[in-house]
């Protein structure tokens, strides 16, 4: 990865810390919602967060996002994305 990490949750602060422990070079940003992360997508080449934490016009904004991670099992809101890139690697817990 080429970016840096979003982070789109409620306690995307705690997430930061765990994630910069393991990995201190990693560039991480967060968010509480995500109409805050809509001003902080400069740069970033992979999201993480739950289901309700993404919108198209983030991918819209971001046609170029390398990784999105889903903070749960389950993946069906990938259907509202038209934006999303089919080469973007979705992965979920």
């Amino acid at each position: 990865m080429t970016g840096r990490l979003l982070i789109v949750d409620a306690r995307a602060d705690t997430l930061r810390a765990r994630l910069g422990a393991e990995s201190p070079s990693l560039e991480i940003v967060t968010a509480a919602s995500p109409a805050e992360a809509m001003g902080r997508l400069d740069g970033v080449a992979a999201i993480m967060g739950f289901g309700y934490s993404f919108t198209d016009k983030m991918f819209q904004m971001l046609p170029a996002l390398e990784w999105l991670q889903f903070l749960s099992s389950g993946t069906d809101r990938l259907a509202g994305f038209a934006s999303l890139s089919p080469r973007t690697v979705v992965t979920s817990c």
